[in-house]
């Protein structure tokens, strides 16, 4: 599993984001141009205060799933749901606006990521 988060944090803040995770998952932290080279194999994005459109998730070809904090302004919902399967805020388990079509998911397999599918 390999997740991206986009954002700026200090050093410290990019340690704890990173020890959060699974220790064999690989997590990837910093800003939106040095996660360029990582999106091509992402999982996962968690994007912070950039435009999640078309236009990104096609850097992304991977991806299953846009995570997002408190808003998601800056996520365009319809191309997520689209491309990943499933798109929505960390405070809900299950967004109203996640993909209810397995036809739609890219994924070919249960990934274990989208509790609607898996």
């Amino acid at each position: 599993m390999k997740v991206v988060v986009i954002g700026t944090f200090p050093a410290a803040t990019k340690e704890r984001i990173v020890g959060s995770f699974p220790a064999d998952w690989t997590v990837f932290v910093g800003t939106a141009a040095e996660a360029e080279g990582q999106l091509r194999d992402a999982d996962v994005v968690i994007p912070e205060h950039i435009r999640v459109d078309d236009a990104f998730l096609g850097r992304a070809p991977r991806l299953a799933m846009v995570q997002t904090g408190a808003g998601y302004d800056n996520v365009d919902i319809a191309a997520c749901t689209y491309q990943a399967g499933a798109c929505g805020p960390a405070a809900s388990p299950a967004p109203a606006w996640m993909c209810t079509s397995r036809s739609r998911c890219r994924r070919t397999a249960r990934c274990g990521i989208c509790p609607t599918y898996c």
